[in-house]
């Protein structure tokens, strides 16, 4: 059976800038009271679907100052970044504390109270909440960053009942992109109602498979510069009331119109990888620059031991692809012992191209 050694941090597939991991440490109390001031543990090492491996660090009792509880966050270098010389990772990131009390313990202290599954979760409110940390993470020096006095004992003890027992989450929002922030995209999903609606509907789609889709011209034309250019450029299409999309079926193009309609991807199952690999080769023709980094990012969450020789292969070489092949290295490094006798790792392994070859030695050499 196939084991993770590492934990897989959440990226939204609507997002892939974005993605969350949430540590919880039962039994907090018990580390308060093993760790002495300047004292540290961490946690598991974790991927961000692997193209970045990070973990956290707690001081239970402090870094600079007792009575706090002190947390960082530090960057662990890839196989990736270490072939290829990379030495620093800039991230901008978030750091959120939700306290767990056990159950049938006095709560007449503590606002904003949610009871889940018998325990009290209280989310703390820290001025660090809404605070983003933007920091270039080295990996030999300068590779953690963090929050010195991040949680005061007195916030976890309001009523200074330091027996009182309670697990400690901590939720970590990262920014995968070094210079990208949340933006408002409100305006994108009121188009998003109009997605398969004949509502207004003024152009007609007609698919090789003769499958007629109803859209509208204005959506179309703000949403993309392929379509801006066939709708009001020079090109016949321009002055119809129907348009011909060849060589697309209608699965592939349903996913690239829900994109237009609202900025995202589509649902699409885990075992869809075709359908995926032919969105790809349609948005890039079409010049969908930002949906073709919703379905790399979407392929970056779907590699396994079954399916890395194909992805692998199918992003060799694409200027929009280079994540997608950091992250399928990064698995088959990570996953090297349990992989190697596979025959997708028999089939890298007599690949011709240098760069494979290079990983195959560092391969190699983990499974002696």
């Amino acid at each position: 059976m196939f084991q993770k050694e590492y934990d897989i941090a959440i990226t939204s597939p609507n997002n892939p800038y974005v993605s969350t991991y949430s540590w919880k440490i039962p039994n907090f109390q018990k580390a308060i009271k093993e760790y002495s001031h300047n004292k540290y543990f961490y946690s598991k090492q974790f991927w961000v679907p692997y193209t970045s491996l990070w973990k956290l660090k707690v001081y239970p009792n402090g870094n600079q100052q007792n009575n706090f509880v002190d947390i960082f966050l530090e960057a662990v270098q890839t196989p990736y970044e270490h072939y290829n010389n990379i030495l620093t990772r800039g991230r901008n990131f978030r750091l959120q504390v939700e306290i767990i009390y056990h159950v049938n313990q006095d709560s007449n202290n503590f606002d904003d109270e949610i009871i889940e599954n018998g325990n009290i979760s209280q989310l703390v409110d820290l001025p660090s909440n809404s605070r983003y940390m933007g920091y270039q993470f080295g990996f030999d020096n300068f590779k953690d960053y963090g929050y010195n006095r991040f949680l005061s004992f007195s916030k976890i003890f309001p009523d200074d009942n330091k027996l009182k027992e309670f697990d400690l989450v901590f939720h970590l929002l990262l920014f995968n992109d070094y210079k990208y922030m949340e933006t408002d995209k409100g305006y994108v999903c009121k188009m998003e109602k109009f997605f398969e609606n004949e509502t207004l509907a003024d152009i007609e789609i007609i698919l090789d498979c003769d499958t007629r889709i109803k859209a509208h011209k204005v959506i179309l034309i703000a949403s993309s510069t392929y379509f801006e250019k066939m709708l009001q450029g020079g090109w016949s299409e321009s002055t119809s009331d129907s348009i011909k999309i060849h060589n697309v079926g209608y699965k592939t193009f349903r996913v690239i119109l829900f994109y237009l309609y609202g900025n995202k991807l589509m649902d699409i199952n885990d075992d869809d990888l075709e359908l995926l690999k032919d969105v790809y080769m349609q948005a890039d023709m079409m010049g969908l620059t930002e949906l073709l980094k919703f379905v790399v990012n979407r392929m970056c969450r779907m590699v396994n031991e079954f399916n890395f020789e194909d992805i692998l292969r199918f992003c060799w070489g694409k200027d929009h692809c280079i994540r997608l092949k950091e992250s399928t290295l990064n698995f088959i490094s990570a996953y090297v012992k349990t992989v190697k006798l596979s025959k997708n790792m028999e089939h890298i392994k007599k690949s011709t191209n240098h760069e494979v070859v290079a990983y195959s030695k560092t391969w190699e050499k983990k499974t002696e």
